[in-house]
């Protein structure tokens, strides 16, 4: 998919989670990273913050910055793009998916 959905995978797999990004969608102002969970694993998704922080350590961005989003089949990561591609500034554009 992308650098940022393999550093995700990657932390999924660190914690024993047999997780991955299902989908990514940017917009201009959103990096949203859909991760998919076994439905047996999804009742025993470790702490979610944890998880999160361990998300943007890897990634390099602040976790106050990452807004997470915990289904019942898997989970949502955004992170602002500003955070990911410091040179980008907020815009009103339309979504696009990659």
């Amino acid at each position: 998919m992308n650098a940022h959905a393999d550093v995700i995978d990657s932390t999924l797999g660190s914690y024993g989670i047999r997780g991955r990004v299902l989908k990514g969608v940017l917009t201009p102002n959103v990096s949203r990273y859909c991760v998919g969970l076994p439905p047996d694993e999804t009742p025993y998704l470790p702490d979610f913050e944890g998880l999160s922080k361990s998300i943007a350590e890897a990634l390099g961005v602040s976790s106050r910055q990452i807004i997470q989003n915990r289904k019942k089949v898997g989970a949502e990561i955004e992170i602002p793009r500003y955070e990911l591609f410091p040179e980008t500034e907020p815009t009103e554009q339309p979504d696009f998916d990659f």
